[in-house]
């Protein structure tokens, strides 16, 4: 369980680094995740993922590739196998292995599809649509470009229902604060009025 809970907090450090574009710290605390999660039953995909996207990153294609299938080995979630498809369909495509690409991005893109992942068929027809543009095979081009178009629409759609979701949520919220402070004053009023009730009707003493 220490082990773990370190590698999470290289994991967070490496991942924070990334983002501010500090790579070489980046990579140190994530190879110490990488280094921690070999001990473990249960592996934490997040680690294989960020040491492959820092070396594409500084041009070590070679070990991004290999982070990438190390990933896909252990990784239990669809949604992670198919962003490695898609980091590595992007390595061949910055190598000029165009056929490797189009593979990994076809695959990607057919599972992304099947499991209704709109972001990632996005990402996936955007790398094809880049591709077979780069090739002059414009079928093709346009073909997963209307892919990507209507992936965006898509999400486009899905965000604004969970906005209007989260409006109607927030308005039954609100309703319900409000029926629970009515209920509170119409109970303190009725207390109030049976105190004074009380009183009017307290016998005096003789």
């Amino acid at each position: 369980m220490f082990e773990q809970n370190q590698e999470l907090i290289f994991l967070f450090i490496g991942e924070t680094y990334l983002n501010l574009n500090q790579l070489d710290s980046a990579l140190f605390y994530l190879q110490k995740a990488y280094n921690l999660d070999l001990h473990e039953k249960i592996h934490l995909s997040d680690a294989y993922f960020l040491l492959a996207a820092i070396n594409a990153k500084i041009d070590r294609y070679n070990n991004a590739l290999n982070y990438y299938r190390t990933g896909i080995g252990v990784s239990i979630n669809k949604t992670d196998t198919i962003v490695y498809y898609i980091g590595m369909a992007s390595v061949f495509k910055n190598t000029r292995i165009e056929d490797s690409a189009i593979y990994y991005s076809k695959k990607a893109l057919a599972e992304a599809q099947n499991a209704l992942f709109p972001s990632n068929v996005i990402d996936a027809s955007k790398l094809l649509t880049e591709i077979y543009k780069s090739k002059n095979i414009t079928d093709s081009a346009f073909k997963y470009q209307e892919i990507m178009l209507a992936a965006k629409d898509s999400l486009f759609s899905q965000e604004k229902i969970k906005q209007m979701q989260n409006v109607t949520f927030d308005e039954q919220l609100r309703e319900q604060r409000i029926a629970t402070e009515k209920d509170k004053f119409r109970s303190s009023v009725a207390r109030r009025g049976g105190t004074r009730l009380g009183v009017r009707m307290r016998p005096h003493a003789r």
